[in-house]
């Protein structure tokens, strides 16, 4: 059997992934490769033939409520949030502008 992978595919698939191998880290990368599609090759001799295909994990078709303000909330002590504007939550903003972005 020829290698599914190998050091180029490795740093192939680093570089798309954006993260910097270390020095030496590549063989121990294939090593767990190998490993892993190993196991694919071990599912591939499961016989499913009279397994339904599964479309889902779940038959909930939409498990989210509604959004709607809730008039209790602020009764019971967001009013006494810092800062507020006609019943809306003001937060301190988390992007800060640096020298570079300008």
């Amino acid at each position: 059997m020829s290698k599914a992978i190998d050091k180029e595919k490795i740093e192939h698939l680093a570089e798309l992934a954006r993260i910097k191998l270390f020095e030496g880290s590549e063989e121990k990368l294939l090593h767990d490769a190998e490993e892993i599609l190993s196991y694919f090759e071990e599912l591939k001799q499961v016989n499913t033939d009279d397994i339904e295909p599964m479309t889902g994990g779940t038959d909930i078709k939409n498990a989210a409520r509604e959004d709607s303000r809730s008039e209790e909330l602020l009764r019971d002590g967001v009013q006494d949030f810092p800062v507020s504007h006609d019943g809306y939550l003001e937060v301190p903003s988390i992007m800060k502008e640096t020298k570079s972005d300008l």
